[in-house]
């Protein structure tokens, strides 16, 4: 999988002009990763849609702190539901496991609850980099497959970072051919990559 593939620019990270609804990008160290993600969740405050951010403990208090240093009102936005945090494995586990079912159905409410609300959409950033060193890759490419769908269908807008340093080089090759974008450097490209949603027969053994 070459790089020089994706060569079609279809948004750019600084000015936030990112023209898909579901992307994930690669990175290796912390600042790369904040680099694209509290942006986006800063313009997305100012546009009136909601943010979930799914992340540790650590990262949540990184995020709030250069929130802030943007002179974004973080409490104001926690205390309306507009900016709100779960972690990694509230999200995706049920007794210890990745159930598919329940994350579509966490994945289905969160996007309802937030139209109920009256924000103009949601805004989902999710990093599990550290719960994805053993996860069974069939199982990840079907529910990123189906976030995938629920993407097309909804006001949603998903961001899925990896962190390279934790996950393995087999399942970010398999997982970045759900997402139609990528990021690359200071760019988000479109991804030659893409197959689109998995049917069941698509999943790899």
């Amino acid at each position: 999988m070459e790089l020089s593939n994706f060569d079609e620019v279809i948004g750019k990270v600084d000015s936030l002009d990112i023209k898909t609804k579901h992307f994930s990008w690669i990175y290796n160290t912390d600042n790369q990763r904040d680099s694209v993600s509290i942006p986006l969740i800063a313009h997305n405050l100012n546009n009136l849609k909601q943010c979930l951010v799914v992340v540790s403990d650590q990262h949540e208090d990184t995020i709030i702190e250069k929130l802030v240093a943007m002179d974004i009102d973080v409490e104001k936005h926690i205390s309306s539901d507009q900016l709100k945090f779960m972690r990694p494995e509230k999200f995706l586990f049920v007794d210890g496991e990745i159930d598919e079912n329940s994350v579509l159905e966490r994945f289905q409410l969160v996007i309802d609850n937030a139209i109920d609300q009256g924000w103009r959409g949601i805004l989902i950033v999710n990093d599990s980099s550290h719960l994805l060193g053993d996860v069974d890759i069939s199982r990840w490419l079907s529910i990123e497959s189906r976030l995938d769908q629920k993407c097309t269908e909804n006001p949603c807008t998903l961001l899925c970072l990896f962190d390279d340093r934790q996950v393995s080089g087999s399942l970010v090759a398999a997982v970045i051919k759900i997402h139609p974008a990528v990021g690359i450097g200071d760019d988000i490209v479109r991804n030659p990559f893409y197959v689109g949603p998995f049917t069941k027969q698509d999943y790899p053994a």
